[in-house]
């Protein structure tokens, strides 16, 4: 009789598992493959969660900066408005320097943009100052007075075709929006609370201003059709709000 061999059995994969457990190391290593899944499934959304407390910690950081900026007094600016406006005489300078850091720190802003605008004009940049006033009517094509000073500058530069289309665009604008802009706008309230100016001379220029955009959309469609064009006429000026 042939001698018979014992065969132990195969371990289970229970059993198998815990063999595998049983060593330290390999238990660590276990936790560390399992750990660096768990971070492979949550970095995308942790990740997004990093970079938004960032964003918004760098946002108050902005925040804080503006308003240790921000003019002392806004005197200055009304008594250049009300002045005969001498373009490169510096009094603008320092809203200037203001509101190119607003855009610069919140570039959506409509409001920053058209100031920017305001100052630049009359510190002899035209060019830099139709830039402007574009880039605020791209961030809010419902605001009167941006399409009405980039009418102006045009106007003003002989380019009446161009301006024509701007006074006509600003004169098909619901008055509301324009002044719902304005009374949601820091930077316009600001300006109001800081020169104590009334709150109702705001549709009373808004008035004076579609007047005059009137006036001027006429003159520019007579003049951009070469009929009886001046040789110079007064320079119109922009306006605030």
């Amino acid at each position: 009789m042939g001698t018979l061999y014992y065969h132990k059995p195969m371990n289970s994969a229970a059993e198998r598992t815990k063999t595998l457990l049983a060593a330290p190391g390999r238990q660590f290593l276990l936790v560390f493959i399992l750990l660096s899944f768990a971070v492979f499934l949550v970095w995308p959304s942790l990740r997004q969660h990093i970079v938004f407390q960032r964003q918004k910690v760098e946002s108050k950081a902005k925040l804080v900066m503006l308003n240790m900026m921000m003019p002392a007094s806004y005197e200055g600016l009304m008594q250049f408005v009300q002045s005969d406006r001498k373009s490169g005489s510096g009094a603008l300078t320092p809203y200037a320097d203001y509101y190119a850091r607003v855009v610069e720190y919140i570039p959506q802003r409509a409001d920053g943009y058209a100031m920017l605008g305001f100052c630049y004009y009359y510190e002899g940049q035209g060019a830099k100052a139709a830039v402007l006033y574009q880039k605020a009517i791209q961030l809010n094509p419902d605001f009167f007075w941006a399409f009405y000073n980039l009418g102006v500058i045009y106007f003003n530069q002989g380019e009446y075709a161009k301006a024509n289309m701007l006074f006509k665009k600003a004169l098909s604008l619901k008055p509301e929006a324009t002044f719902k802009f304005i009374f949601s706008s820091k930077i316009y309230q600001d300006i109001l609370r800081m020169t104590a100016l009334s709150p109702g001379i705001i549709e009373r220029n808004f008035k004076a201003g579609y007047a005059n955009c009137y006036k001027l959309l006429q003159l520019s469609e007579r003049y951009a059709g070469h009929s009886g064009v001046p040789d110079s006429h007064p320079k119109i000026n922009l306006e605030i709000f």
